[in-house]
């Protein structure tokens, strides 16, 4: 799902991608480029497309990441600092194993079937700005009924600057997950997000929801 900030929708620097590759590997991507407008556009579209040739060289994630920073340090001065929560999934019988890289990107939520919330994934550097970047994989088991949730700044920042919904309010929101499907949940999240800003986000949303069936 997502949703552009701003009365004329101008283009913005949330993206999100999905693509399986070699060995029944899935990978799924969210980020999000500094500043809007045609030149945030064509960072988003490097980004995308310097990670699937990464993933096409089999590349870890995290050096897919680091790819991306190089790549993104080539740009012209001026623009292109970009965060990047980055998932390799693996198919498993009754599951799937996750490998997450966070750089600078708020973690991943995984969501049980019970309605418990935990953050995955442990923080990295921000890509495109200083070298060394500095970027840990982390692995998981993701069980079938299970929830994985991916999601942008611009969510746990909608609302007044004294009314947030915040990482505990997106936390709360996940509980109803499991008793909804994918698209209603992450409508069920948008419309928190659009009550807490009256309809005019200040900043792009973007969500992205895996759930393996059972």
């Amino acid at each position: 799902l997502y949703a552009a900030a701003g009365e004329l929708n101008e283009v913005g620097g949330d993206f999100y991608d999905v693509f399986d590759y070699e060995d029944a590997r899935t990978m799924l991507v969210i980020g999000d480029v500094c500043g809007k407008g045609p030149r945030a556009a064509g960072v988003t579209a490097l980004a995308r497309h310097t990670l699937r040739a990464a993933a096409i060289g089999g590349q870890s994630p995290a050096g897919m990441l680091a790819t991306l920073h190089q790549a993104l340090l080539r740009q012209p001065p001026g623009a292109d600092l970009c965060t990047v929560c980055l998932i390799m999934l693996v198919r498993e019988q009754g599951g799937a194993r996750l490998t997450i890289a966070l750089a600078g990107h708020p973690p991943p939520l995984l969501i049980r079937r019970g309605g418990e919330v935990e953050q995955i994934g442990r923080s990295g550097t921000v890509l495109g700005v200083v070298n060394p970047v500095s970027i840990e994989e982390t692995e998981i088991a993701l069980s079938a009924e299970e929830t994985l949730l991916l999601y942008t700044d611009g969510v746990i920042e909608a609302g007044r600057p004294s009314h947030l919904l915040g990482e505990h309010g997106l936390l709360e929101l996940c509980a109803a997950a499991p008793d909804l499907p994918l698209a209603s949940f992450l409508e069920h999240i948008e419309h928190a997000a659009l009550t807490r800003t009256e309809g005019r986000l200040r900043d792009d949303i973007a969500l992205l929801a895996l759930r393996i069936t059972a």
